[in-house]
């Protein structure tokens, strides 16, 4: 009796067994339809209604687990576009009164994760937290970014291309590579990321997200053949290879591999060394056609793809980010802390050059890169106009859609311009054709990062121009 008891217990006991080892918490959940359907109708339900990003946000930690990896990796996708398009609105916030100086006070507790002792900016930083952004600083200034950081939560439910993209993203947010135009991470760390970023662009070339990395890869290149500003690649007295940078490529280089972006730095490093390690126009001339290739890969890639909204407005926050820094897409030199000489000495003559008195200053003209350049007596830039072939599909609704109302309009005979003040030195000017019945919603001609400060003539008693 008592052993066919016994017998009864274990086979008991060994059914609960089976029955918990199957339900492991620590392994991605495989949900049932049903469930998944109803969670991504609730999620399109949140999105119709506008709901703010902290929602939002909460909403995806709270659910994730309950969908297929392809949905989760369209709640994502959903709400980096989400961020996106709530970014000024943040932004907006931080210029708010006297933030900037409260920030500035608090700012060794705000890294530090620790107290912040006022109350108004404890609660901003809070919902700032919470919406997945995170504080930076440049030229003085505090502004929110998107941390991705804070979509490595979502990093185990998501495809294989949304979890690499995320980890991509991670590394740019949480070490920004530039700041005040000049590199803050090293040589090495340039060539890892764009190794990472390349093979990205190779495994994925399907995904959602390939063209955005592919554009982060061309900055990246860009970086490796030109460095910035303030750390160029090449010295502008002698014209001569970092030394550090100089070790770094040839180590990298020993092994190429199947890697396009080591054979192009393995060329590149081929024609400064037969020359001492010295810039040439060959090795100048190389390095330009490296750009000019990328620029028609990604102009291709984006005449195609059925995602050019969301590529307009990733490449608008883009812009918004850059004029922080007084730059714009595809110029590496900023407005204010650029001589002319400075250009020259890298591009040669502009093409052409003439005073323009209402504009208080000479225009340089760069066809080949797309750039019109305003210089004042004083050699400094304080005007940088981009034709670049990107913009050309971002529309007048489309700029007030991503970054709000703008802060002053003037119309003109054959042309609008929307302005945006961009900290306190710096506003984002953009030209369109005068919008018309027949073309109520004109597509972007030029834009402007433009420096007031740079036009004013104390000597002549002259205020100068602020739009």
């Amino acid at each position: 009796m008592f052993k066919k008891l016994a017998l009864i217990i274990l086979c008991i006991g060994l059914l609960v067994a089976a029955g918990c080892a199957g339900k492991n918490p620590a392994e991605p959940n495989t949900p049932a339809e049903p469930e998944d359907n109803m969670i991504m109708n609730d999620f399109q339900t949140l999105i119709q209604k506008e709901a703010g990003v902290e929602e939002v946000a909460a909403f995806i930690n709270n659910n994730i687990a309950g969908v297929s990896q392809e949905n989760a990796a369209k709640m994502v996708d959903r709400f980096e576009s989400i961020q996106q398009n709530n970014l000024p609105q943040f932004e907006s916030m931080f210029n708010e009164d006297d933030l900037q100086s409260k920030i500035n006070d608090e700012y060794q507790a705000i890294i530090a994760h620790s107290e912040i002792r006022d109350t108004g900016l404890k609660e901003l930083l809070t919902k700032t937290y919470n919406s997945g952004y995170k504080v930076e600083t440049a030229e003085g200034m505090f502004f929110p970014i998107i941390d991705y950081g804070f979509y490595k939560n979502f990093s185990s439910y998501v495809t294989p291309d949304m979890k690499d993209y995320i980890d991509l993203m991670a590394e740019e947010s949480d070490k920004v590579p530039a700041k005040d135009a000049a590199l803050v991470i090293g040589w090495d760390e340039i060539v890892k990321r764009a190794l990472n970023q390349e093979h990205f662009i190779n495994t994925y070339q399907d995904s959602v997200k390939v063209d955005e990395v592919k554009q982060l890869y061309k900055k990246y290149v860009t970086f490796t053949l030109y460095g910035l500003n303030n750390t160029p690649l090449f010295s502008y007295d002698a014209k001569i290879l970092d030394p550090e940078a100089r070790e770094v490529y040839l180590n990298a280089v020993a092994d190429t591999g199947d890697s396009e972006f080591l054979k192009t730095l393995s060329g590149f490093l081929d024609l400064v060394k037969n020359n001492n390690y010295k810039l040439t126009d060959e090795a100048d001339q190389y390095r330009k056609n490296v750009i000019n290739k990328l620029d028609e890969g990604s102009a291709a890639s984006n005449s195609s793809s059925s995602e050019s909204q969301n590529d307009a407005q990733a490449l608008l926050n883009e812009i918004k980010q850059l004029a922080r820094q007084g730059q714009v897409i595809n110029c590496e030199f900023p407005v204010e802390t650029t001589v002319i000489e400075t250009v020259t000495e890298k591009w040669g003559e502009p093409d052409k050059e003439e005073y323009i008195p209402a504009a208080k200053g000479r225009y340089a003209t760069y066809a080949e890169h797309n750039l019109v350049l305003g210089i004042n007596k004083g050699s400094q830039i304080f005007d940088v106009r981009s034709y670049d072939n990107r913009v050309k599909q971002v529309t007048m609704s489309k700029v007030k859609d991503v970054l709000g109302a703008p802060d002053n309009t003037h119309h003109y005979d054959t042309e609008d311009m929307l302005v945006y003040n961009v900290g306190e030195k710096y506003q984002l000017l953009f030209m369109f054709p005068k919008a018309t019945q027949q073309n109520p919603d004109p597509q972007l001609d030029h834009y402007n990062v433009f420096y007031p400060r740079g036009t004013v003539n104390m000597m002549a008693d002259d205020p100068g121009i602020k739009y």
